[in-house]
């Protein structure tokens, strides 16, 4: 579908993220904003990231980070290229399009919003439980009873997906990656949507030599990483086994069996000879955006795998 997008007055997404972002950097940068995002396929991923991104990253709030690790596949790479400004500021026009007589939830995101659809002016409210949760409710409030399709996006992400309607609501379609319904909408009609996900590995394409024999592990819209803190030493030390079942804990945590490299002798030299010792652990993943929340320190997203 060829979706326009809403007019940025006319959609807010919460947890104002817009003005930190525009205070921070947007009236630093000229006529367009910078950084390197990393793409959720994996390709923008870098083994481990310089001081200068570092900074960068820690300055900007843990929202910011919760909004660009939500939009799936090719949306990020969009923030991995030169932006102009008046595209940045609209980012609530990458959530929610229109086409014609539908209405598109395109990326599920809390956000409210006032469009007109068929003519009549109708106020949307979705409210999610992600990055970390699939839950996701879209509500309408139309000025009248107005009939339209409701649009939402099928995420890449989600492995599976449960719709709550009520059985007058008549039956769903699918298009392309979206579920269709088209009915007569009344004022407080909402439908229930349930992102089901599990955590995955995922591997780069091969013209990514650099990231060959490497693993980065997905969960949902999330990526994960592996910081120096849990590890106690620099991640680069350690290499996840692949060959594993991944689960959340239940309080939400993902943890990831592997092997931790031997300590390097205390006595320099420049390649002392190999003599084992590797160490079995299970270490804690953390979600990319919260790399930075307790200070600087290294991580890697890409693992070496064992």
């Amino acid at each position: 579908m060829n979706w326009t997008r809403v007019p940025a007055d006319q959609v807010e997404l919460r947890d104002a993220i817009l003005r930190p972002l525009q205070d921070r950097y947007l009236g630093q940068s000229g006529a367009s904003f910078y950084a390197s995002v990393p793409s959720v396929i994996g390709a923008h991923f870098p083994t481990s990231f310089e001081d200068e991104d570092r900074r960068l990253w820690n300055a900007l709030p843990a929202s910011f980070f919760q909004f660009f690790c939500t939009l799936p596949g090719s949306c990020v790479q969009v923030f991995a290229h030169n932006l102009p400004i008046d595209e940045l500021q609209n980012l609530g026009g990458l959530c929610i399009g229109l086409e014609g007589d539908h209405l598109g939830m395109i990326h599920p995101l809390a956000l409210d919003a006032h469009v007109e659809v068929s003519g009549k002016k109708v106020a949307v409210s979705a409210t999610t439980g992600l990055p970390h949760r699939g839950d996701y409710e879209v509500t309408l409030h139309p000025k009248e009873p107005v009939e339209f399709a409701l649009a939402i996006r099928l995420p890449s992400w989600a492995s599976d997906t449960e719709v709550d309607i009520p059985d007058h609501y008549g039956e769903m379609e699918y298009e392309d990656d979206f579920i269709l319904l088209r009915r007569v909408w009344t004022a407080g009609d909402s439908v229930k949507v349930n992102f089901r996900f599990m955590p995955e590995w995922l591997v780069a394409a091969e013209c990514y030599e650099e990231l060959s024999g490497r693993l980065a592990l997905q969960a949902g819209p999330l990526i994960y990483c592996l910081r120096e803190s849990e590890l106690g030493v620099s991640p680069q030390h350690f290499a996840a086994a692949a060959a594993q079942e991944l689960e959340f804990d239940e309080d939400g945590t993902l943890w990831v069996d592997g092997v931790k490299d031997a300590p390097i002798p205390e006595e320099w030299t420049p390649f002392p000879p190999y003599d084992g010792g590797e160490e079995a652990v299970a270490v804690q993943l953390t979600p990319f955006y919260r790399w930075g929340s307790e200070g600087k320190q290294q991580m890697q997203v890409w693992l070496r795998k064992v």
